[in-house]
């Protein structure tokens, strides 16, 4: 995975710098005023392998026999099909198309898309993060998952990310997060094989999903009934998000108001490199450091797009991205 900074053919990074700050003053760090974070509720997920009498039988009668997943052939038996049809009526009940709207005009969609085409890996798993987290840098699971790629404690810092609770959080980071499960998923299709089986293992954990896979002594995820129900659900999950994604009209859905990725064409971004040489320094400074640097940059955009910077920073290195949205008024 490759350290610069771009948005396949779509963003161009127009700059990196290094930034010094020092505080002019320094107040006291306020105990309360938090970023708030806005915790999410976790997707709908579908546990059961039968067809509830709620559920329109739609969409198991007009599911194929087969489908074509991440560049793998799967055939849907009885049972893979009325799994999938539960899934896609509770990600349809989770949905709208304002939602889908938000999403699919999301400048992270086109990157994420970008980013996993040069690292080798199929154009379907730009859906994981939409169902992980409906593409929100602040979602955050009972469990302590937390971003768009829902990336546990553990994950994180085994791929570098950097979390100071409650201040700094890269799993936030579109960029880094990114960068961390584009090279988690490599690693998971190359020990389980397919991405039906590494999807499960993202899910749970490799290490879950292998002693799974011990005691049933089979390869096959599909052949699993033990593991957790929503771990069960979640290949389908990606599935299904792909499916209504692609064909937004079937399922009762607009495509009214959709951009083309070709409107990112002329954004521009920079990447910063911060460097706090202070104890520590309270977000609104930042800001105000960044547009005496950077006077022609909108200052009301950098939550929008810094959403790993929760509050103040300590003594450190950081980064933060600065978006000129051309184009667009």
């Amino acid at each position: 995975m490759k350290k610069g900074f771009y948005v396949g053919l779509f963003i161009a990074l127009v700059a990196a710098f290094i930034l010094n700050l020092k505080k002019i003053e320094q107040p006291k760090k306020p105990e309360v005023a938090k970023q708030q974070q806005g915790e999410i509720e976790s997707p709908p997920t579908a546990t059961s392998t039968a067809i509830p009498e709620s559920l329109s039988l739609k969409f198991y009668k007009e599911l194929p026999d087969d489908i074509y997943f991440c560049g793998e052939h799967l055939i849907l038996d009885e049972n893979k099909k009325r799994t999938l049809a539960d899934v896609m009526d509770a990600e349809i009940k989770g949905l709208s198309s304002d939602s889908i709207r938000e999403i699919r005009n999301n400048m992270w969609f086109s990157y994420i898309r970008n980013e996993l085409k040069a690292g080798g890996l199929h154009d379907d798993l730009k859906y994981v993060p939409i169902a992980e987290s409906r593409l929100s840098p602040t979602a955050e699971s009972s469990e302590g998952a937390m971003g768009p790629w829902q990336l546990m404690p553990g994950t994180a810092d085994r791929f570098d990310l950097t979390i100071i609770p409650k201040d700094y959080d890269e799993r936030c980071d579109f960029v880094k997060s990114t960068e961390a499960a584009i090279e988690y998923l490599q690693e998971l299709h190359k020990e389980f094989k397919n991405w039906s089986a590494a999807l499960a293992a993202y899910n749970t954990g490799e290490e879950n999903l292998r002693k799974a896979m011990e005691a049933k002594r089979t390869r096959d995820f599909y052949q699993l009934k033990t593991l957790h129900p929503e771990t069960q659900a979640f290949p389908f999950r990606v599935m299904a998000t792909k499916l209504i994604f692609k064909n937004p009209e079937k399922y009762g859905f607009s495509r009214e108001g959709w951009l083309s990725e070709s409107v990112f064409a002329k954004w521009e971004i920079t990447e910063v490199s911060l460097n706090i040489d202070d104890e520590w320094m309270h977000i609104d400074q930042i800001i105000q450091g960044l547009k005496e640097n950077f006077p022609d940059w909108d200052p009301s955009q950098f939550m929008k797009y810094n959403p790993h910077i929760l509050d103040s920073l300590f003594r450190g290195k950081y980064k933060v991205y600065l978006v000129k949205e051309s184009g667009t008024s």
